[in-house]
């Protein structure tokens, strides 16, 4: 097992083709070896992997649309002792993503924060959750596009809990299960640096920027020359 890496789950040839495009840009700026989980077999992936250095593949032969499964247990898959993971439609664009391995220390987890939650700021599917799980407010709802990680017997049983959750509440996201997981594992959660991680707007002083929501990712597209794709839509493939 290698000691620190980053994990990607591409599934479909949707995402196949972008991941190409956004690990060709995060390759520019890190030199840590990168695993991507696909359920596509050589043939059918994009021919540009082959000019990426440091990547290995692991492929699945699941549903594109239950990619969740295996991101709720990722624990199992990741070849390293320490494991970034990252959404694949964000992008590592500036040096320094290793520095996460030293925010890591003193925690089980590192997440950005999405919101802290009460009564007054709960959206249905959180009450839903919530609800469903048992779980007492006010609670940290955590970004899923990024987690970091140790291979603990700790962590194997949050993300055995987390996969459980997500099943029971339809396959469909899986943020509001992290959330209710994080919380019944009792977890010390690390939150990330304000500057680390950014999805809701276009910042070009964080290391890694996700997709923005606010323009349905076009500025994020322009920015860094990506092709367009179909994003899933799980509450429609999944409805609560």
């Amino acid at each position: 097992m290698m000691k620190q890496g980053i994990i990607q789950i591409v599934f479909g040839k949707e995402y196949d083709r972008l991941a190409v495009s956004t690990v060709k840009i995060s390759r520019q700026n890190t030199n840590l070896p990168i695993c991507i989980l696909t359920n596509l077999s050589e043939g059918q992936r994009d021919g540009q992997w082959k000019e990426i250095s440091g990547i290995s593949f692991q492929k699945f032969d699941i549903p594109t649309k239950l990619n969740r499964d295996i991101k709720t247990q990722i624990i199992k898959y990741t070849p390293f002792e320490e494991t970034l993971y990252i959404d694949c439609d964000a992008v590592i664009q500036r040096r320094g993503v290793e520095k996460i391995f030293e925010y890591l220390k003193g925690y089980d987890l590192l997440f950005p924060l999405w919101s802290h939650l009460t009564m007054k700021n709960l959206p249905n599917i959180y009450k839903k959750a919530i609800e469903t799980f048992n779980v007492k407010l006010p609670l940290d709802a955590w970004h899923g596009a990024l987690m970091c990680f140790r291979n603990t017997s700790k962590l194997q049983k949050f993300f055995e809990r987390w996969n459980k959750y997500w099943k029971e509440f339809g396959c469909g996201r899986d943020m509001q299960c992290l959330a209710c997981a994080v919380r019944k594992e009792n977890l010390s959660v690390g939150t990330l640096p304000y500057d680390f991680f950014k999805w809701s707007s276009l910042n070009s002083n964080a290391i890694i920027q996700h997709y923005t929501w606010k323009d349905s990712g076009k500025s994020f597209r322009e920015k860094f020359k990506l092709p367009y794709w179909k994003r899933e839509e799980l509450w429609r493939i999944h409805p609560l």
